[in-house]
């Protein structure tokens, strides 16, 4: 919980602080550069946050490992189409639209 309270103190406070106009060094170029950092920074950070929050509640359907009859191992996916069957017999091509 200290994190975004560190965030957003750090971008409050160096919101303040730019001035683009002002004689001073860190007024007007440090402070617009940090807060640019700190910014950036903060995003990455809730990112990961949002990201680990929804990858632990939810199962990306990833497969495990497949043994065929033969001795080979694969891995498997939902989205894994390599093991569907043969088609040494028949049509296993769609309609055609014919």
């Amino acid at each position: 919980m200290k994190w975004p309270f560190i965030y957003v103190v750090s971008l409050f406070g160096l919101w303040h602080t730019i001035d683009l106009e002002a004689d001073t060094l860190f007024s007007s170029k440090i402070a617009p550069f940090l807060f640019s950092f700190v910014f950036i920074a903060f995003l990455f950070w809730l990112i990961l946050k949002m990201s680990r929050r929804s990858s632990s509640s939810t199962s990306d359907g990833g497969g495990g490992v497949i043994t065929t009859g033969d001795g080979v191992v694969t891995t498997g996916s939902f989205f894994d189409v390599s093991g569907g069957g043969d088609c040494s017999g028949g049509d296993c091509g769609g309609g055609g639209g014919d």
